[in-house]
């Protein structure tokens, strides 16, 4: 209740002439994704509205935004909680890759049915993000990938694969520089993979959006409209 009072007050002081927003805003990132794609956008975001100050809070985990008295969460996950406010910001693909440590010692796959015979690495206790699906010349397949070492980190699973371990399927935001500069190697780049849930903002409803909120989701829209990733940036 405290903090809807605070809300309604920053709303009402808000809506003055000159006023700007100000006051504490709680963001909750994924971590590889937060510390690599959402933390370079911030000092302009900064500059741009210094009233609010921000706490950032780094987990691959999906916050309970209600009880963590969470502002907003920017998510790479299917969205389970109906009572949040979804704003999609940019679609999510993933690209398939190794590295050529890997590759030297095991072979190229060239379809989807030879990844049986490799090492993929996967994503920890998350059932259909190891089920890896796929369009090509027969059609849709799904593969139930074979995960030696599984980790619930896809920075960790970024870097093993880095050092050749694996196979990783990864969101092209995360591993998009890595394979222009030849550290990882796209691969099965003839069959459609599909894409992941959607980059998104959340935050809890309310008749009366905090002007924190509605700035910050409103600036993450704007970068997302050019991101840095199309562009080559690392």
């Amino acid at each position: 209740a405290r903090r809807i009072l605070s809300d309604i007050k920053e709303a009402e002081i808000a809506i003055q002439p000159g006023a700007e927003p100000r006051g504490r805003l709680r963001v909750s990132l994924p971590s590889a994704f937060g510390h690599r794609l959402i933390v370079p956008m911030l000092p302009a975001f900064i500059d741009r509205y210094p009233a609010i100050e921000l706490e950032l809070m780094f987990t691959d985990a999906i916050v309970d935004l209600l009880a963590e008295e969470t502002d907003v969460a920017v998510r790479v996950a299917a969205q389970s909680d109906s009572r949040l406010v979804v704003r999609r910001l940019a679609p999510n693909h993933r690209v398939i890759c190794a590295s050529a440590r890997y590759l030297e010692k095991h072979g190229t796959p060239m379809t989807p049915g030879d990844l049986q015979h490799h090492t993929c690495l996967g994503i920890t206790s998350r059932g259909g993000l190891n089920i890896w699906e796929f369009d090509g010349p027969d059609g849709p397949q799904s593969m139930r990938i074979r995960s030696p070492i599984e980790a619930n980190s896809t920075e960790a699973l970024r870097r093993l694969a880095l050092a050749g371990v694996g196979i990783i399927r990864m969101s092209e935001i995360l591993v998009g520089p890595d394979i222009r500069v030849g550290r990882l190697t796209a691969l099965l780049t003839g069959y459609n993979h599909h894409h992941g849930p959607p980059i998104c903002a959340v935050y809890p409803p309310g008749r009366i959006l905090s002007p924190r909120v509605r700035v910050f989701v409103d600036f993450l829209a704007e970068q997302f409209t050019n991101p840095p990733w199309l562009h080559g940036a690392p």
